[in-house]
C-alpha cells in the first residue's frame, strides 16, 4: 500500500529490452476485464474561470481525494489543501504565462486521450491476470508545469501531459532537458512509463547492502513485466534504446558481460559504479559513444528472460518477490 504522500514522479522514467520467445506470457484474458476511471483533471481545472477556482477546489477536495493533494502538495507546490489561502496559488499558477502556454499545447495536442486510454487498459488487463490482489489504478491527467511526468499514489495513476508534448516542444530545450530524455517525451510512451513506475511503487527497489548485480537484476524485473504487459511492442521501446543501441548491446553481449566480471564490478556497493551501468545519460561511460546508457539494465533483463524461461513454474508474483540476485543469476543459466 502506498502512503498519502507516496508522490513518486517519473521526472525521466525511461523503460527496457531484448529479443526472445516468451510464450508463457502469451495469456487468456477473454474473460477478463478492467475498468479504470479516467478523468481530464487538467481540463477541469484550466476551464475553471479563475473566479471560479474557490468553489472548484472545495469539490476537488472532495472528488479526488488524495491524488488533489498530492498535486497541489507536492507537484505545482501551491500550498497545503487545507490553507484557505490554496485557491489564490491555484490562480497564480493557471494564470502564469508560460504555465497558460504549456495549458494550451496540451489542448492542441491531446484534445483526447482515447490511444493513451486503450493502450493502458491494455496493460492494465494482463497487470490483473498476473497480480489478481493488486488494486487497479484510476488515472488522473494533470499539467504539472514540467514539474513531474509521471505521478503515483494510493491507487491511482497521474499523467503529466505537459511531459509528453513531443519532440518539437520548446520548453524543453528551454528547461535544459538532455537530449536523450527529450526523444522520450512523446505520447508513444505515456502508458510505458505509467507502467513501469505503477510496478515501481508496488514493488519498490531496496537499496540496503545494494551491489550492481542487485540493481541489475531489479531493474531487469521491471523490464520483464514490460514483456508481459507490452506484448507486441519491441524490445526497443521498452527500454528507450535506438534500434542502432539495441543492436550495439546485442552485438557486444560477451564484452559488457566479461568487462564487468573483470573488473569486478558485478558485486561492487559503490554507487559511481552503480548509476555508470543502471543510470540514464546519452551512452555508457566505459564504453563507446555508439553505446546506450543502461548496458547494465539491459544485461539484467536478459537474466530474467533467461531465468523465467528456465523456470515455467515461478509467477510474475513470486519474480518479484524473489530477494536474492545471486540465486536468481544461478537459477537462470545465463551465458553471454
Amino acid at each position: 500500500m502506498k502512503s498519502r504522500f507516496t508522490g513518486y514522479f517519473l521526472a525521466v522514467c525511461t523503460a527496457f529490452l531484448v529479443t526472445c520467445s516468451n510464450n508463457r506470457l502469451d495469456v487468456d484474458l477473454s474473460n477478463l476485464n478492467v475498468q479504470p476511471r479516467f478523468v481530464r483533471f487538467d481540463q477541469q481545472l484550466f476551464d475553471t474561470p479563475v473566479e471560479g477556482l474557490a468553489e472548484a477546489n472545495q469539490r476537488f477536495k472532495s472528488e479526488y481525494s488524495t491524488f488533489y493533494r498530492n498535486y497541489v502538495e507536492a507537484v505545482i507546490n501551491v500550498g497545503m489543501v487545507e490553507d484557505p489561502a490554496l485557491p489564490s496559488g491555484l490562480k497564480s499558477f493557471v494564470t502564469y504565462p508560460d504555465v497558460r502556454e504549456i495549458a494550451e499545447m496540451v489542448a492542441a495536442t491531446y484534445p483526447d486521450i482515447e490511444q493513451t486510454k486503450a493502450e493502458l487498459v491494455g496493460a492494465l488487463r494482463y497487470y490483473h491476470y498476473h497480480f489478481p490482489e493488486k488494486p487497479i489504478p484510476n488515472v488522473y491527467t494533470f499539467i504539472s508545469g514540467l514539474n513531474a511526468g509521471i505521478m503515483v499514489g494510493d491507487q491511482y495513476l497521474g499523467i503529466g501531459l505537459d511531459w509528453y508534448l513531443g519532440e518539437k516542444c520548446p520548453y524543453y530545450v528551454a528547461k535544459g532537458f538532455p537530449q536523450y530524455q527529450i526523444k522520450q517525451q512523446t505520447s508513444e510512451f505515456i502508458a510505458r512509463d505509467a507502467m513501469a513506475l505503477w510496478m515501481r511503487t508496488e514493488y519498490p527497489y531496496d537499496d540496503r547492502n545494494e551491489t550492481l548485480l542487485q540493481r541489475m537484476v531489479y531493474e531487469g524485473k521491471v523490464l520483464y513485466l514490460l514483456d508481459a504487459f507490452f506484448q507486441d511492442r519491441p524490445d526497443h521501446w521498452k527500454i528507450g534504446f535506438s534500434t542502432e543501441q539495441l543492436a550495439w548491446c546485442q552485438d557486444k553481449e560477451f564484452n559488457i558481460w566479461g568487462h564487468l566480471v573483470d573488473e569486478k564490478y558485478l558485486y561492487s556497493s559503490e554507487l559511481k559504479i552503480i548509476r555508470q551501468f543502471t543510470g540514464e545519460g546519452p551512452f555508457t561511460r566505459d564504453f563507446e559513444k555508439t553505446s546506450p546508457a543502461r548496458t547494465g539494465s539491459w544485461l539484467g533483463w536478459k537474466i530474467v528472460r533467461e531465468f523465467m524461461n528456465s523456470n515455467p513454474e515461478v509467477s510474475l508474483a513470486g519474480l518479484m518477490q524473489m530477494k536474492d540476485p545471486q540465486e536468481l543469476l544461478a537459477r537462470s543459466g545465463y551465458r553471454p
